[in-house]
């Protein structure tokens, strides 16, 4: 019995996107409700200080999110793959914001590493948005994605300089033999 996927390739997307979702969902809640409980800023710059709460404030807000989305990849919700989207944008944008504010305001070089952790975040909310847009990625089980097969290659086309595999080769070799050949060598045309 052969398996049958889903109607929908989102629901295998949103699947495979389980384990994605589940690490930064973890990181965050560790750092915002464990490293980052009670975080403040203790500068002169209100800006930054502001900054600081912000970013405490989406460890653990896109931490509980990122669970949210977990669940809702976990039983295969297309919609989970939007979900993730917007969260993980959310949460991108607001570090890079937060990460340029730490680096503006008072040179706090940790505002590198929230400008990284922001761009990945941006880079993983657009490959969710991606594949929610096109429908997922064909299962490659899909009749449909096999129907498109490539043209092939022009070696592997017959000739009749060559003799037939029942036949011995020519006495002076294949390429001797493919040099006598009067008409055009075969041409691979596709569709």
């Amino acid at each position: 019995m052969e398996h049958e996927g889903p109607a929908d390739p989102r629901v295998n997307a949103a699947r495979a996107n389980v384990w994605h979702a589940l690490l930064p969902a973890g990181i965050m809640l560790v750092y915002g409700f464990v490293y980052y409980s009670d975080v403040s800023g203790t500068s002169n710059s209100e800006i930054y200080n502001r900054a600081v709460t912000v970013f405490g404030a989406t460890l653990k807000i896109g931490g509980v999110l990122m669970v949210a989305v977990t669940a809702a990849c976990a039983i295969g919700m297309p919609a989970a793959l939007l979900l993730d989207a917007i969260v993980s944008v959310g949460c991108g944008g607001t570090f890079a914001a937060c990460g340029l504010i730490w680096l503006i305001t008072v040179g706090d070089l940790q505002g590198i590493l929230l400008l990284v952790f922001g761009i990945i975040f941006l880079a993983s909310g657009w490959s969710s948005w991606n594949l929610y847009a096109i429908g997922g990625v064909a299962d490659a089980r899909d009749p449909a994605a096999e129907a498109d097969e490539p043209p092939p290659h022009p070696a592997s086309l017959p000739s009749d300089a060559l003799p037939r595999p029942d036949e011995t080769p020519p006495p002076d070799g294949y390429l001797a033999a493919l040099s006598r050949e009067k008409t055009d060598p075969p041409r691979a045309e596709h569709e």
